[in-house]
């Protein structure tokens, strides 16, 4: 007998972040696990909310200089948004963090 499921509708948005190293850095070859204790620490939350997914975009690099960047990438999962625009847009669990991470970057470039 086959069980057929119906998952809702999901949108994926993938955004990139650019970070400028303040001091020099060394990582493990692959670092996603480190990326994201470091971005839960950040943002003071003990795990990352469901729907959020962080991609080490620089694994494979394990030296950083000072004044480099650091590129990581997040994907945010979410239910799809209605064709109405930004202002009919459904609520997306992401969405605390999209506003959490803008916030802290604007207060970390002054």
């Amino acid at each position: 007998m086959a069980v057929t499921t119906t998952l809702p509708p999901l949108t994926f948005d993938r955004h990139v972040v650019t970070l400028r190293l303040r001091a020099a850095v060394r990582f493990h070859f692959f670092h996603g696990g480190a990326l994201k204790g470091a971005l839960c620490q950040a943002l003071g939350m003990p795990t990352l909310p469901p729907g959020v997914v962080p991609f080490a975009c620089e694994s494979g690099r394990v030296s950083f200089a000072a004044g480099e960047d650091y590129r990581l990438g997040l994907t945010l999962i979410g239910p799809r948004r209605p064709a109405t625009g930004r202002s009919g847009r459904a609520p997306n669990p992401a969405g605390q963090l999209r506003r959490t991470v803008h916030r802290s970057r604007a207060r970390a470039t002054h």
